[in-house]
């Protein structure tokens, strides 16, 4: 017959050793904030016309996106936006030619987007990142005069070298990111 202290003992070390394991599969139950490169995937979207978009806001079940003026059409039309394998409709809300630059807003939420960078850019390392993959960038050229072959002006921009790959036509609209921040979009200029 068992004492009852030794029962007590060993339901204690029965507690003890059941209760390291739920320790260690807490963190597997808890779901994780996604990493700041996963973020940049997911807020990487395409158009259904071709060219890419950086999601960077979401407001009341409304998200907001930044892509290449020349990808999208005049403002109030529609856009087709591919999120997560699905196509959705957007709108054009704002478009400058003058930097290639366009807002579009689609009635979609989508949980995680990239900070904007607000500050001055401290490195020579840049990312974009496209349905092929993410692509180092290296400054080429800080302040180069080139011809847009959209609006047929010259502007002073800042031109990348990609590392590893080629920017194939479609990856205009697609953001550049530098420390997991969106700090601007490809576009293109005379080659």
């Amino acid at each position: 017959m068992t004492r009852p202290c030794e029962k007590f003992v060993a339901f204690s070390l029965l507690g003890a050793l059941i209760a390291v394991p739920l320790w260690l599969w807490i963190p597997l139950l808890t779901p994780q904030p996604p990493s700041q490169e996963e973020v940049m995937r997911r807020a990487s979207v395409r158009l259904a016309s071709g060219g890419g978009c950086t999601m960077i806001d979401t407001v009341g079940g409304t998200s907001y996106g930044v892509t290449a003026a020349h990808c999208v059409g005049k403002v109030g039309s529609k856009v087709e936006v591919v999120l997560d394998d699905k196509t959705v409709t957007g709108k054009v809300l704002s478009r400058d030619t003058d930097q290639d630059l366009a807002l579009i807003s689609v009635l979609a939420e989508v949980k995680h987007v990239p900070p904007v960078a607000t500050g001055p850019l401290h490195s020579k390392v840049f990312y974009t990142i496209n349905e092929r993959g993410k692509f180092e960038l290296g400054v080429k050229s800080e302040d180069e005069q080139r011809h847009d072959v959209v609006n047929r002006k010259i502007y002073a921009r800042r031109v990348f070298t990609v590392f590893e790959g080629v920017c194939r036509p479609g990856d205009s609209g697609t953001g550049v990111f530098q420390d997991g921040k969106l700090v601007g979009v490809v576009t293109h200029g005379d080659k």
